[in-house]
């Protein structure tokens, strides 16, 4: 973990709403894993507290994260002029572990950035992506690359219609007679619908990466704390990344 300054160098807008950026930064920090993630502050936009956001890719001395306008901050991320001065302190939190198997990549929106690049480490056999809708929609080609995909939009607007994790039950169904290994990151709810599909398949292991608010990234401020039947569990420096049995139950 380093703390480090650098300048977000170039913005590429994916979708509506979501957007790359890269950042140059002044030194190198180390290796970095599917999982990890960095807490960033922004200089001159707003006297914040750093946010964290997943690592979706990094080569030398460039860092690249997506970010989702949803609030103030990133908002001004969006729309700030470039090169935009910023700090980062990481790589933090764990990774998800290369197991071995039969190895799918489960994502809802936003949730495919800490999970695509598995496929540079980890042979999968398929990758299923949901959006909302065509408009949220990214990262297409690059995804269509990989041997066989689903894609499916909420509304019907791209590809299949329904929730990703409908089309994952299905394959699931199919194939019940072999273990899998589950990759995935979205939304607290979707994460436990897997868990949920997870319960019905002997063999199969989810690992998801939650999303949370977070203040510090080291597990000081306590602002990302989940509840598990085995106790409270810090998001920042017990995970990102869990086994779904621990958080929601065996």
């Amino acid at each position: 973990m380093k703390r480090v300054n650098g300048k977000i160098v170039w913005r590429k807008p994916v979708a509506r709403g979501i957007f790359i950026l890269a950042i140059e930064l002044e030194d190198d920090i180390g290796t970095v894993f599917p999982g990890n993630f960095v807490m960033l502050k922004t200089d001159g936009i707003e006297n914040i507290l750093p946010r964290p956001f997943s690592i979706f890719e990094k080569k030398e001395n460039v860092l690249k994260i997506m970010v989702k306008a949803v609030g103030a901050v990133t908002n001004k991320l969006f729309e700030c002029q470039l090169p935009q001065s910023v700090s980062i302190v990481g790589p933090l939190g764990n990774s998800f572990p290369l197991v071995k198997g039969n190895n799918i990549i489960v994502a809802g929106g936003i949730g495919l950035a800490p999970v695509f690049n598995l496929k540079q480490h980890l042979e999968i056999e398929k990758i299923f992506v949901g959006f909302r809708t065509k408009e949220e929609a990214f990262l297409i080609d690059e995804i269509s690359r990989i041997n066989d995909y689903l894609i499916s939009t909420d509304d019907g607007s791209l590809y299949n219609r329904g929730f990703i994790t409908d089309f994952v039950e299905d394959y699931l169904i199919k194939n019940r007679n072999r273990p899998f290994n589950i990759y995935a990151c979205g939304p607290e709810p979707f994460l436990k619908r897997l868990w949920d599909l997870g319960r019905r398949f002997e063999g199969t292991n989810i690992y998801g990466s939650f999303e949370t608010y977070m203040a510090c990234g080291f597990g000081v401020c306590l602002g990302c704390t989940i509840d598990t039947p085995s106790g409270y569990v810090k998001v920042c420096t017990d995970g990102p990344v869990f086994n779904l049995t621990d958080i929601f139950g065996a």
